[in-house]
């Protein structure tokens, strides 16, 4: 049977615009981390600290939870986070000493409860989803230490996130 060709086209056309609209795993892992300078700026300038054990305690606990729901292994999820959170207050730390040396810039700070933290929320969903639906089709989780080339994220850091992606497997396996 032979396809017309305005079929063939269309699909190729919805096939690259569906995956052009799915970020990869790596890219919102570093995107959620690129929010860290905003986060960092609304700390110092209300005196908070860059380390907040409670809130680090929730995330934690929420993203086991929805890991869970998606079918991912809540030990490595759970490592995985950790050494994202590391990640999150070392970018947190650099800003702040470069501020702190430097003056800041009189860019406008994002409020973090009504404007960062939602995207930070959404992004940290974002990341579980694609995990389930990476380890769902038989796809191993990995990305390179070079794929998250964030201002102030140390190299051997990057590489500890790279290594702790690579643990994360499906519940059960």
């Amino acid at each position: 049977m032979m396809v017309p060709f305005r079929l063939v086209v269309l699909f190729f056309a919805l096939s690259s615009s569906a995956s052009a609209e799915t970020p990869n795993l790596s890219d919102l892992i570093a995107e959620r981390l690129s929010l860290m300078r905003p986060v960092a700026a609304w700390k110092l300038e209300n005196d908070r600290p860059v380390e907040d054990l409670g809130r680090e305690a929730v995330v934690l606990d929420e993203a086991s939870a929805r890991a869970a729901e998606r079918g991912i292994d809540r030990p490595g999820i759970r490592a995985f986070f950790e050494i994202q959170i590391d990640a999150a207050k070392e970018i947190q730390n650099c800003w702040m000493l470069r501020w702190t040396d430097t003056e800041r810039s009189d860019e406008p700070v994002p409020d973090l409860l009504n404007e960062i933290r939602p995207d930070l929320l959404r992004l940290g969903d974002a990341i579980i989803d694609a995990m389930a639906n990476d380890l769902r089709n038989g796809r191993r989780l990995e990305a390179e230490p070079e794929d998250f080339d964030i201002d102030c994220l140390k190299p051997q850091t990057a590489a500890a996130l790279s290594a702790a992606l690579s643990e994360v497997k499906a519940a059960g396996d």
